[in-house]
């Protein structure tokens, strides 16, 4: 399988380019209770009473990133400003066949090592998608599932500050905060060290 980066991108403004994913996400769900796909026993955590909607939408970097809540999943949505120059298999190039989950790549995103599943639409170019919450069926509505997203959030970085502050093998700590550190303990201030 040959591959290449040749990235369609979004040329939609932001409003335009919300508006569209929900349209998209809502045509792609009437299609699969059309064909008669989408029945509990294939994906039996969804939740016909989900709407279709989208959520905290930024620029970060070279992408636009924003959640999708629909009726079988939470997802992130990325979609690049610039070609990423991350390869695309070649049968995924132009493929606009809609489907739930695409091919899953292993890619660097935002500083780190993320998966991601891409995906093409004609009005949206390529773009990548990160299943946060598949199970919907145990929430009442976008609420609760946003809620929820946002505990686990909340738990991480929580979990992050603590364990960056408890890490012993932490050596390089700015002059700022040394100074700082040294300053406050002669005054008898506790001591407290900025998160990294």
């Amino acid at each position: 399988m040959a591959e290449a980066s040749h990235w369609q991108l979004c040329l939609l403004d932001d409003e335009a380019l919300l508006a569209h994913s929900i349209e998209i996400h809502t045509a792609l769900y009437q299609q699969l209770l059309q064909r008669g796909d989408w029945d509990e026993s294939l994906i039996p955590s969804y939740n016909p009473a989900m709407p279709i909607v989208t959520h905290s939408f930024r620029h970060m970097d070279d992408w636009r990133i924003f959640l999708l809540l629909t009726p079988w999943m939470l997802a992130r949505l990325l979609l690049p400003k610039r070609d990423p120059g991350l390869p695309l298999p070649s049968e995924q190039q132009n493929d606009d066949t809609l489907m739930l989950l695409g091919p899953l790549l292993e890619v660097e995103l935002l500083g780190q090592r993320q998966k991601a599943h891409l995906h093409y639409h004609p009005l949206l170019g390529h773009y990548l998608i990160q299943p946060l919450i598949q199970s919907l069926h145990k929430y009442s509505d976008a609420d609760a599932v946003l809620s929820a997203w946002s505990t686990i959030v909340d738990t991480r970085d929580t979990l992050v500050r603590k364990h960056n502050r408890r890490c012993e093998w932490q050596q390089d700590v700015s002059r700022r905060e040394m100074f700082s550190s040294l300053l406050r303990s002669r005054s008898h201030e506790p001591k407290m060290l900025s998160g990294v």
